[in-house]
C-alpha cells in the first residue's frame, strides 16, 4: 500500500488526524468567443498562402481561430495561416475561440491540446481556403441583391 504524504505527516505529528487533506480542484476549461488582438498571439507563423490572403481580402475572415489565455497573451491551437494572413494584411484584430484552462491537470492539458491540433494545422488550413472560395462562389452564382449578413 502506498504511503501518501498526509499519512507521512499525521504519523510525524505534523498534522492532527483531524485535518484534512488539501483538495485538489478540477480542470476547468471555459471557451469564449471573442475579439482578440493579433499582436497578442505568440508564436511564430512564416508566411501565408497567397489563395487565403485573396480570400481574407474579399470576403474576410470566415472562422475564428483558437487560442488558449495565458495571462495577457495567448498561445495559438489552430489557425496558423489564418495569424499571419492576418499579420501579413495589417488587420489588427481577429476572431477567436479563447480557452481557458484552471485547476489541477492545466498543464498537460494544454500540453495535449496543442500536440492534438499542431498534427492536423495544415489540413485544416487548406481545407479552410478552399471552403472560402466555394461558399462565395455559390453565393455569387444565386445572385448579387443578397442581404449582407448572408455573406
Amino acid at each position: 500500500m502506498p504511503v501518501g504524504s498526509a499519512s507521512i505527516r499525521r504519523a510525524s505529528g505534523a498534522m492532527n488526524k483531524s485535518e484534512k487533506k488539501a483538495e485538489k480542484t478540477a480542470l476547468n476549461v471555459q471557451a469564449v468567443l471573442t475579439e482578440i488582438e493579433v499582436e497578442k498571439i505568440n508564436g511564430t507563423f512564416g508566411q501565408a498562402p497567397q489563395e487565403l490572403k485573396k480570400s481574407i481580402k474579399k470576403y474576410g475572415i470566415l472562422s475564428p481561430v483558437a487560442v488558449i489565455a495565458e495571462g495577457d497573451a495567448f498561445v495559438l491551437v489552430s489557425g496558423k495561416s489564418r495569424v499571419s494572413a492576418a499579420n501579413e494584411l495589417d488587420i489588427k484584430q481577429i476572431k477567436a475561440v479563447v480557452l481557458t484552462l484552471e485547476g489541477s491537470g492545466n498543464t498537460a492539458a494544454k500540453r495535449d491540446i496543442l500536440r492534438r491540433y499542431s498534427a492536423t494545422e495544415a489540413e485544416e488550413e487548406i481545407a479552410i481556403s478552399a471552403i472560402h472560395e466555394e461558399k462565395f462562389n455559390a453565393i455569387k452564382s444565386i445572385g448579387t441583391d443578397l442581404p449582407s449578413y448572408l455573406l
